[in-house]
């Protein structure tokens, strides 16, 4: 997911210094930073999905002295990439999201709420004969074959 996020900010801003790891490893000003917090992983239909939720946190930061002006542009901006809806791979989210602006740091934040299939074999019965007609091209005349398991 946080790939996706970010592939998506480098596609939809301008802005060189993306990380979704420590923030200490940036190179610079502007920055985007991406946090996801695991809200809820709840078990639905006997077990075979898994319901989840995703807090989405992208702080977005300029020198120490900025404008409210600018941080609430790239905010609009990131509210732009992500409404109504984005696509991560084969997926579409329609996430509710919220903005703020703390200590000079823009927060865009949004809830990511999807469902996963839980991978499971379904076991088949191994096969112990089968029996084959084979008929020429007439559909008249042929042999009939048995294969066991046996041999």
């Amino acid at each position: 997911m946080r790939a996706g996020i970010i592939r998506l900010l480098r596609s939809g801003t301008d802005v060189e210094n993306i990380t979704g790891e420590d923030v200490t490893q940036a190179k610079g000003f502007p920055l985007l930073h991406v946090q996801l917090t695991p809200l809820n992983y709840g078990a639905a239909a006997a077990g075979m999905w898994r319901d989840k939720q995703i807090l989405v946190d992208i702080s977005y930061m300029e020198e120490l002295h900025t404008s409210n002006k600018k941080i609430y542009a790239m905010l609009e901006r990131l509210d732009g990439i992500f409404s109504p809806f984005f696509r991560i791979g084969d997926r579409a989210f329609t996430c509710s999201s919220q903005m703020a602006v703390t200590d000079d740091i823009g927060h865009y934040m949004m809830t990511m709420a999807f469902t996963d299939t839980v991978p499971f074999e379904v076991p088949e019965p191994v096969g112990t004969k089968l029996e084959v007609d084979w008929r020429n091209r007439d559909g008249i005349t042929g042999d009939h074959h048995q294969l066991s398991a046996e041999g």
